[in-house]
Protein backbone atom coordinates (compact mmCIF):
# COMPACT_ATOMS: atom_id res chain seq x y z
CA UNK A 1 0.00 0.00 0.00
CA UNK A 2 1.41 3.35 -1.10
CA UNK A 3 1.77 6.26 1.31
CA UNK A 4 1.43 9.69 0.46
CA UNK A 5 2.24 13.17 2.96
CA UNK A 6 0.41 16.46 1.40
CA UNK A 7 2.60 19.30 3.00
CA UNK A 8 0.73 22.40 2.48
CA UNK A 9 -0.22 25.96 3.79
CA UNK A 10 -3.31 26.35 5.80
CA UNK A 11 -4.26 29.33 3.73
CA UNK A 12 -4.48 27.29 0.30
CA UNK A 13 -6.87 24.38 2.39
CA UNK A 14 -9.57 25.25 -0.31
CA UNK A 15 -7.05 24.32 -2.97
CA UNK A 16 -5.92 21.11 -0.85
CA UNK A 17 -9.39 20.03 -0.48
CA UNK A 18 -10.23 20.01 -4.15
CA UNK A 19 -7.49 18.35 -5.04
CA UNK A 20 -8.12 15.72 -2.37
CA UNK A 21 -11.11 14.98 -4.48
CA UNK A 22 -9.34 14.33 -7.53
CA UNK A 23 -7.44 11.59 -5.63
CA UNK A 24 -10.45 9.88 -4.18
CA UNK A 25 -9.75 7.20 -7.26
CA UNK A 26 -6.63 6.63 -5.68
CA UNK A 27 -7.84 6.40 -2.78
CA UNK A 28 -10.25 3.69 -3.80
CA UNK A 29 -7.41 1.45 -4.89
CA UNK A 30 -5.71 1.12 -1.67
CA UNK A 31 -3.40 4.63 -1.61
CA UNK A 32 -2.98 6.59 1.96
CA UNK A 33 -3.47 10.25 1.67
CA UNK A 34 -2.89 11.58 4.56
CA UNK A 35 -2.63 15.59 5.73
CA UNK A 36 -2.36 16.98 9.48
CA UNK A 37 -6.38 16.79 9.29
CA UNK A 38 -6.50 13.60 9.25
CA UNK A 39 -4.89 14.01 13.15
CA UNK A 40 -7.05 13.16 16.14
CA UNK A 41 -7.30 15.62 19.56
CA UNK A 42 -4.52 14.39 22.00
CA UNK A 43 -2.15 13.28 18.80
CA UNK A 44 1.41 14.92 19.30
CA UNK A 45 1.60 17.16 16.54
CA UNK A 46 5.58 17.21 15.92
CA UNK A 47 5.55 13.36 16.62
CA UNK A 48 2.35 12.45 14.30
CA UNK A 49 4.14 14.78 11.37
CA UNK A 50 7.52 13.37 11.66
CA UNK A 51 5.95 10.19 11.53
CA UNK A 52 3.94 10.60 8.74
CA UNK A 53 6.97 11.98 7.14
CA UNK A 54 9.21 9.25 7.79
CA UNK A 55 6.44 6.56 6.30
CA UNK A 56 5.18 8.39 3.07
CA UNK A 57 6.27 6.79 -0.41
CA UNK A 58 5.11 9.82 -2.23
CA UNK A 59 5.23 13.13 -0.59
CA UNK A 60 3.27 16.38 -1.91
CA UNK A 61 4.60 19.65 -2.15
CA UNK A 62 1.40 22.07 -2.61
CA UNK A 63 3.65 25.45 -3.20
CA UNK A 64 2.62 28.78 -3.02
CA UNK A 65 3.68 32.05 -1.35
CA UNK A 66 2.48 31.29 2.40
CA UNK A 67 4.10 28.07 1.86
CA UNK A 68 7.09 29.33 0.93
CA UNK A 69 6.54 31.98 3.88
CA UNK A 70 5.49 29.09 6.20
CA UNK A 71 8.56 28.40 8.61
CA UNK A 72 7.28 24.75 9.29
CA UNK A 73 6.73 23.76 5.71
CA UNK A 74 9.94 25.20 4.39
CA UNK A 75 12.24 24.31 6.96
CA UNK A 76 10.90 21.18 8.15
CA UNK A 77 8.46 19.33 6.15
CA UNK A 78 10.20 20.54 2.52
CA UNK A 79 13.71 20.18 4.19
CA UNK A 80 12.68 16.47 5.35
CA UNK A 81 10.93 15.69 2.16
CA UNK A 82 14.30 17.08 0.03
CA UNK A 83 16.88 14.68 2.38
CA UNK A 84 14.75 11.55 2.07
CA UNK A 85 13.95 12.06 -1.47
CA UNK A 86 17.91 12.32 -2.18
CA UNK A 87 18.42 8.96 0.12
CA UNK A 88 16.09 7.22 -2.60
CA UNK A 89 13.28 6.64 0.30
CA UNK A 90 10.34 8.73 -1.50
CA UNK A 91 9.48 10.59 -4.71
CA UNK A 92 8.71 14.08 -4.28
CA UNK A 93 5.88 16.05 -6.24
CA UNK A 94 6.09 20.24 -6.38
CA UNK A 95 2.60 21.19 -6.77
CA UNK A 96 2.48 24.75 -8.04
CA UNK A 97 -0.79 25.92 -6.25
CA UNK A 98 -0.01 29.37 -6.63
CA UNK A 99 2.59 32.04 -8.33
CA UNK A 100 5.43 31.93 -6.74
CA UNK A 101 9.35 31.88 -6.19
CA UNK A 102 9.72 27.95 -6.52
CA UNK A 103 12.55 27.76 -8.78
CA UNK A 104 14.34 29.39 -6.40
CA UNK A 105 14.19 27.11 -4.03
CA UNK A 106 16.00 23.46 -4.02
CA UNK A 107 12.66 21.79 -5.76
CA UNK A 108 13.81 23.93 -8.80
CA UNK A 109 15.40 20.74 -10.03
CA UNK A 110 12.28 18.46 -9.22
CA UNK A 111 9.34 17.96 -11.86
CA UNK A 112 6.45 19.84 -10.98
CA UNK A 113 3.52 19.43 -11.62
CA UNK A 114 0.90 21.03 -13.28
CA UNK A 115 2.62 20.82 -16.79
CA UNK A 116 5.16 23.62 -16.83
CA UNK A 117 4.83 24.48 -13.69
CA UNK A 118 1.93 26.85 -14.33
CA UNK A 119 0.18 27.30 -11.06
CA UNK A 120 -3.27 25.87 -10.79
CA UNK A 121 -4.89 29.22 -10.44
CA UNK A 122 -3.66 30.16 -13.87
CA UNK A 123 -5.81 27.66 -15.37
CA UNK A 124 -9.15 28.50 -16.94
CA UNK A 125 -10.96 24.95 -15.75
CA UNK A 126 -9.42 24.33 -12.38
CA UNK A 127 -11.36 20.90 -12.48
CA UNK A 128 -9.22 20.24 -15.69
CA UNK A 129 -6.12 20.94 -14.42
CA UNK A 130 -6.77 19.36 -10.86
CA UNK A 131 -7.70 16.33 -12.95
CA UNK A 132 -4.78 16.17 -14.25
CA UNK A 133 -2.59 16.90 -11.31
CA UNK A 134 -4.18 13.78 -9.73
CA UNK A 135 -3.73 11.53 -12.94
CA UNK A 136 0.25 12.49 -12.82
CA UNK A 137 0.11 11.27 -8.91
CA UNK A 138 -0.99 8.54 -9.69
CA UNK A 139 1.80 7.99 -11.81
CA UNK A 140 4.00 8.36 -8.93
CA UNK A 141 1.75 5.99 -6.87
CA UNK A 142 1.67 3.30 -8.78
CA UNK A 143 5.66 3.70 -9.97
CA UNK A 144 7.86 1.23 -8.46
CA UNK A 145 10.01 2.52 -5.30
CA UNK A 146 12.97 4.49 -5.55
CA UNK A 147 16.22 3.00 -5.22
CA UNK A 148 18.80 4.75 -3.02
CA UNK A 149 21.21 6.80 -4.90
CA UNK A 150 24.33 5.24 -3.57
CA UNK A 151 24.01 0.93 -2.81
CA UNK A 152 25.17 0.30 0.95
CA UNK A 153 27.88 -1.64 1.66
CA UNK A 154 27.50 -5.48 3.42
CA UNK A 155 28.10 -5.57 6.56
CA UNK A 156 30.14 -7.74 8.04
CA UNK A 157 29.42 -11.73 7.57
CA UNK A 158 26.82 -10.71 5.05
CA UNK A 159 26.35 -12.61 2.26
CA UNK A 160 28.69 -10.63 -0.75
CA UNK A 161 26.00 -8.82 -3.20
CA UNK A 162 26.07 -10.24 -6.13
CA UNK A 163 27.66 -7.91 -8.87
CA UNK A 164 24.15 -6.95 -11.05
CA UNK A 165 22.51 -6.44 -7.88
CA UNK A 166 24.70 -3.26 -7.00
CA UNK A 167 24.82 0.58 -8.73
CA UNK A 168 28.51 1.67 -9.67
CA UNK A 169 30.11 3.49 -7.14
CA UNK A 170 29.47 6.97 -6.91
CA UNK A 171 33.00 8.64 -8.14
CA UNK A 172 34.01 11.53 -4.84
CA UNK A 173 33.73 15.13 -6.34
CA UNK A 174 36.40 16.33 -8.25
CA UNK A 175 37.07 20.56 -8.01
CA UNK A 176 36.64 22.52 -10.67
CA UNK A 177 41.01 22.54 -11.02
CA UNK A 178 40.84 18.93 -11.86
CA UNK A 179 37.77 19.05 -13.86
CA UNK A 180 36.63 22.13 -15.53
CA UNK A 181 32.48 22.24 -15.42
CA UNK A 182 31.02 21.53 -18.31
CA UNK A 183 29.04 24.42 -19.70
CA UNK A 184 26.25 22.15 -22.76
CA UNK A 185 24.97 24.67 -25.26
CA UNK A 186 21.41 24.91 -24.65
CA UNK A 187 18.37 26.00 -27.40
CA UNK A 188 15.34 27.66 -25.78
CA UNK A 189 11.74 27.64 -27.01
CA UNK A 190 9.46 30.83 -27.09
CA UNK A 191 7.87 28.73 -24.55
CA UNK A 192 10.74 28.47 -22.40
CA UNK A 193 11.07 32.33 -22.46
CA UNK A 194 7.57 33.30 -21.79
CA UNK A 195 7.82 30.51 -18.59
CA UNK A 196 11.29 32.09 -17.49
CA UNK A 197 9.45 36.09 -17.61
CA UNK A 198 6.66 34.52 -15.47
CA UNK A 199 8.23 33.13 -13.00
CA UNK A 200 11.01 36.35 -13.05
CA UNK A 201 8.52 39.17 -12.76
CA UNK A 202 6.40 37.13 -9.96
CA UNK A 203 10.84 37.03 -7.82
CA UNK A 204 11.01 40.93 -9.08
CA UNK A 205 7.38 42.00 -7.19
CA UNK A 206 8.54 39.68 -3.98
CA UNK A 207 11.81 41.17 -4.16
CA UNK A 208 10.36 44.81 -4.17
CA UNK A 209 7.43 43.71 -1.35
CA UNK A 210 10.38 42.38 0.88
CA UNK A 211 12.90 45.47 -0.10
CA UNK A 212 10.08 48.14 1.06
CA UNK A 213 8.93 46.48 4.22
CA UNK A 214 13.09 46.70 5.66
CA UNK A 215 13.52 49.98 4.40
CA UNK A 216 10.67 51.42 6.12
CA UNK A 217 11.55 49.23 8.96
CA UNK A 218 15.28 50.11 9.15
CA UNK A 219 14.39 53.57 8.14
CA UNK A 220 12.71 55.66 11.00
CA UNK A 221 11.07 58.98 8.53
CA UNK A 222 10.74 56.00 5.62
CA UNK A 223 7.36 54.78 5.15
CA UNK A 224 6.40 52.36 1.86
CA UNK A 225 3.78 51.00 -0.06
CA UNK A 226 3.47 47.90 -2.33
CA UNK A 227 0.22 47.74 -4.84
CA UNK A 228 -0.42 44.51 -6.65
CA UNK A 229 -2.58 46.18 -9.18
CA UNK A 230 -3.02 43.18 -11.39
CA UNK A 231 -1.27 39.73 -11.89
CA UNK A 232 1.16 41.19 -14.09
CA UNK A 233 1.57 44.79 -12.67
CA UNK A 234 2.70 46.48 -9.26
CA UNK A 235 3.50 49.89 -8.25
CA UNK A 236 6.15 50.63 -5.45
CA UNK A 237 6.15 54.20 -3.59
CA UNK A 238 8.78 55.27 -0.96
CA UNK A 239 7.85 58.40 1.38
CA UNK A 240 10.11 60.39 3.54
CA UNK A 241 8.20 62.03 6.41
CA UNK A 242 5.03 61.38 3.99
CA UNK A 243 6.65 63.28 0.56
CA UNK A 244 6.73 60.59 -2.03
CA UNK A 245 10.17 60.52 -3.20
CA UNK A 246 10.28 57.47 -5.77
CA UNK A 247 7.30 55.67 -7.20
CA UNK A 248 7.81 53.64 -9.93
CA UNK A 249 5.15 50.85 -11.57
CA UNK A 250 6.66 47.36 -13.06
CA UNK A 251 4.79 45.41 -15.36
CA UNK A 252 5.13 41.95 -17.23
CA UNK A 253 4.98 42.79 -21.04
CA UNK A 254 5.71 39.63 -22.90
CA UNK A 255 8.39 39.43 -25.23
CA UNK A 256 7.10 41.62 -27.89
CA UNK A 257 7.04 45.31 -28.46
CA UNK A 258 7.96 48.39 -26.98
CA UNK A 259 7.17 47.86 -23.85
CA UNK A 260 8.14 44.24 -23.75
CA UNK A 261 10.65 42.38 -21.10
CA UNK A 262 9.47 43.26 -17.58
CA UNK A 263 9.04 47.22 -17.81
CA UNK A 264 10.10 49.53 -15.26
CA UNK A 265 8.34 53.11 -15.59
CA UNK A 266 8.06 55.94 -13.12
CA UNK A 267 4.63 56.87 -14.42
CA UNK A 268 2.18 55.00 -12.60
CA UNK A 269 -0.98 56.01 -15.13
CA UNK A 270 -2.70 53.05 -16.57
CA UNK A 271 -1.17 53.98 -20.17
CA UNK A 272 1.95 51.50 -20.48
CA UNK A 273 3.47 53.26 -23.62
CA UNK A 274 6.16 55.01 -21.37
CA UNK A 275 9.03 53.43 -19.57
CA UNK A 276 12.25 54.22 -17.99
CA UNK A 277 13.85 51.45 -18.60
CA UNK A 278 13.48 47.53 -19.12
CA UNK A 279 14.65 43.91 -18.31
CA UNK A 280 14.09 41.73 -21.72
CA UNK A 281 14.94 37.80 -21.67
CA UNK A 282 18.32 37.04 -23.18
CA UNK A 283 20.13 33.53 -22.66
CA UNK A 284 23.53 32.72 -23.18
CA UNK A 285 24.84 29.28 -24.05
CA UNK A 286 23.41 27.67 -21.23
CA UNK A 287 20.82 29.26 -19.32
CA UNK A 288 17.79 32.27 -19.61
CA UNK A 289 18.34 35.44 -18.22
CA UNK A 290 17.38 39.34 -17.81
CA UNK A 291 19.11 42.14 -20.06
CA UNK A 292 18.56 45.95 -19.20
CA UNK A 293 17.93 48.14 -21.44
CA UNK A 294 20.45 50.65 -20.13
CA UNK A 295 18.50 53.81 -20.72
CA UNK A 296 19.58 57.35 -18.98
CA UNK A 297 17.82 56.31 -15.73
CA UNK A 298 20.55 54.17 -14.71
CA UNK A 299 23.27 55.43 -16.86
CA UNK A 300 26.09 54.80 -13.83
CA UNK A 301 24.55 51.14 -13.21
CA UNK A 302 28.06 48.85 -12.99
CA UNK A 303 25.41 46.05 -13.81
CA UNK A 304 26.13 44.21 -17.06
CA UNK A 305 25.21 41.94 -19.63
CA UNK A 306 22.76 39.19 -19.03
CA UNK A 307 21.61 39.27 -14.98
CA UNK A 308 19.67 36.30 -13.15
CA UNK A 309 16.47 36.73 -11.74
CA UNK A 310 17.95 38.14 -8.26
CA UNK A 311 20.66 40.71 -10.03
CA UNK A 312 17.91 42.10 -12.36
CA UNK A 313 15.70 42.61 -9.08
CA UNK A 314 18.50 44.21 -7.64
CA UNK A 315 18.93 46.58 -10.69
CA UNK A 316 15.46 47.83 -10.70
CA UNK A 317 15.49 48.37 -6.86
CA UNK A 318 18.50 50.44 -7.91
CA UNK A 319 16.13 52.63 -10.11
CA UNK A 320 13.96 53.36 -7.62
CA UNK A 321 16.19 54.41 -4.85
CA UNK A 322 18.80 56.38 -6.71
CA UNK A 323 16.74 59.64 -6.00
CA UNK A 324 16.91 59.01 -2.87
CA UNK A 325 20.84 59.09 -2.82
CA UNK A 326 21.14 62.03 -4.81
Amino acid sequence: MTRVFCSYSHADEALRKRLDVHLVPHKRQGATIWNDREMLAGDQLDETIRQELAAADVILLLLSPDFIASPYCYDVEMQRAIERNQKGECRVIPVILRPCAWLSTPLKSLLAVPKDGKPVTQWPDEDLVLHEVATEIGRAIAAPKRAPAVAQAPSAGAAPFQAASVMPPVPQKVTSSVLPKLNVRRSFTDADKDRFLDQAFEEIAQFFQAALAQAEQENQHVTTSFKRVDANTFHANIYVDGQAKARCKIWNGGQRGFAGGIAYSQDQSPTTSSLNESLSVDMTETTLGLRPMGMTAMGNSNRQGVLDVQAGAEYLWEVLVRPLRR
